[in-house]
């Protein structure tokens, strides 16, 4: 699962501007006075007001857009080490918990059985472009009539570094 905080402390990071603002020092957004009683991020960003707030952070998508900037994987690395892969099961009936679990969510490579539904887990990377809900955007060339259809919604996990689809055979 990772931190999911990763890349918002990163972008904290590179909003900042040097130290703190203490009052009175300018905006880096208007030139106009930063409150000293401003929002601290306010302050670390040197900006005065929300408004000159969102602007720096669109400022800062527009740079990372047009390749200024260059944004850290957008996934944290598990914090669980490495490990062959391995097969998750249903436990008995009347066991503590009901699944085999290990870590915090199933690596690439393993399968995880639940009920008699069978799926195996991969990288989102590793996916063809139809299978990750984020890339499906608009099919109106002519060549996605041939593609198989979108993995249903409801396959989709909460863990977003992982896409789960039912192994074939």
């Amino acid at each position: 699962m990772g931190n999911d905080n990763a890349y918002w402390d990163w972008r904290d990071e590179q909003l900042k501007a040097g130290e703190r603002a203490k009052g009175e020092e300018p905006c880096q957004v208007c030139g106009e006075p930063v409150p000293a009683r401003a929002h601290w991020k306010h302050r670390d960003r040197h900006v005065c007001s929300p408004r000159c707030n969102l602007t720096l952070n669109r400022r800062f998508n527009r740079r990372i857009e047009r390749g200024e900037i260059t944004r850290p994987p957008v996934f944290s690395p598990d914090p669980q080490g490495a490990r062959p892969a391995r097969a998750f099961r249903t436990l008995p009936a009347g066991s503590l918990f009901p699944y085999e679990i290990q870590g915090y969510s199933p690596k690439p490579g393993d399968v995880v059985e639940r009920h008699g539904s069978v799926i195996a887990v991969h990288r989102a990377v590793d996916l063809p472009d139809y299978a990750i809900p984020w890339r499906r955007g608009c099919r109106a060339d002519a060549q996605s009539a041939h593609l198989p259809p979108p993995v249903p919604e409801a396959a989709t996990p909460t863990t977003p570094h992982h896409l789960l689809h039912r192994v074939q055979g």
